[in-house]
């Protein structure tokens, strides 16, 4: 009797034992941990705008705003309805309506990312329709040449009244309306610039400058360089160095050279004409220079180009550079130029 109580306590203790070691408990119920995100291995997400605030005109228009985060995704939401959004990769694109109201008008855009507590705001304002803008593509240089002439540019404003001034008395400026139309126009006209001498013959005077400043209100401001040439002449020395009966001559192994440039041109430029072995620039107001490629060991065909110097103002009123390959029939080496022997 007593082998099979021990027996029994035996078995009774290894079932505990076993019950013991098998269970799993609340552990069995965990799911296991979620994997980083490899471009935040400590798990922390940030977020970040390139801007905090917008300002649009009244008759509204698109802006974007550069979005930076290494979260997996992120939203945005507008307050207003005529404030609209947009996501793009990282960019977001906000849209506004025309304001057609008299007073000007906000809007909040909310950013958030996952897994980032802190979210981000744009502060969005535009303009009423009572508000004074101006939009108009102006240049801030324009160039003339010698004949009176005029030009003007659209201003699409809401602005009454302009003040305009003109530094030179032949240079007139001013904004007015344009006929059947609600914008304006700014309109710039100068006096011929055209002088002869006691020969009649016409004086190539250099360039005159004025400066014209158009300011609406507190929302525009503008000043133009106006510049008007007089009879433009441009001068190159052909007959001396680096010029060869007439023409610029240049190695067949590729060559610079610089070329002077006397003009009374307020801006040239130079241009390479059906040359792609040229590349031609201006280095200032009266250098040019010229850089030839190599030509092929294999190619003795002698290469012309011309290079044409092109003013603003007067298309028609241009100079043409010739250029060639020195004679391609002469080779350095069939006369051991290199030991410098064989040269008269």
């Amino acid at each position: 009797m007593m082998k099979y109580k021990m027996l029994f306590s035996f078995l009774l203790l290894a079932t505990i034992v076993v019950a013991t070691g098998c269970s799993g408990g609340d552990d069995d119920n965990q799911k296991p941990p979620t994997p980083q995100n490899p471009d935040s291995p400590s798990g922390n997400y940030t977020l970040s705008l390139s801007v905090t605030s917008l300002s649009f005109e009244q008759a509204g228009g698109q802006q974007s705003v550069t979005v930076t985060t290494n979260a997996p995704a992120w939203t945005a939401e507008s307050n207003q309805s005529w404030c609209k959004v947009s996501l793009s990769d990282n960019t977001l694109q906000v849209t506004a309506d025309a304001n057609s109201g008299n007073e000007q008008r906000t809007a909040t855009i909310t950013v958030k990312a996952t897994g980032v507590s802190q979210s981000q705001t744009v502060t969005v304002t535009q303009a009423s329709i009572t508000d004074e803008y101006c939009r108009a593509d102006i240049p801030d240089e324009w160039v003339f040449n010698c004949e009176a002439l005029g030009i003007s540019w659209v201003m699409d404003t809401n602005i009454e009244n302009f003040e305009v001034t003109s530094s030179e008395p032949w240079c007139k400026a001013e904004v007015a309306p344009i006929p059947n139309s609600d914008k304006k126009q700014l309109k710039l006209e100068t006096e011929s610039y055209e002088k002869k001498d006691a020969l009649d013959q016409w004086l190539t005077e250099m360039p005159r400058i004025a400066t014209v400043q158009v300011k609406g209100g507190n929302a525009f401001s503008h000043t133009i360089k106006v510049v008007q040439n007089s009879h433009i002449y441009f001068y190159i020395a052909t007959s001396h160095y680096p010029f060869v009966n007439g023409s610029l001559e240049m190695s067949p192994t590729g060559d610079t050279k610089e070329v002077m440039v006397e003009t009374n041109c307020y801006s040239w430029t130079p241009k390479a004409v059906d040359a792609d072995w040229l590349t031609v620039k201006r280095i200032d107001s009266y250098t040019l220079s010229v850089t030839s490629s190599a030509r092929d060991v294999n190619d003795n065909t002698l290469r012309n180009a011309q290079v044409y110097i092109e003013n603003d103002s007067d298309p028609y009123n241009n100079i043409t550079i010739n250029v060639r390959d020195a004679d391609s029939g002469i080779h350095g080496e069939d006369y051991q130029y290199d030991n410098n022997t064989g040269w008269d």
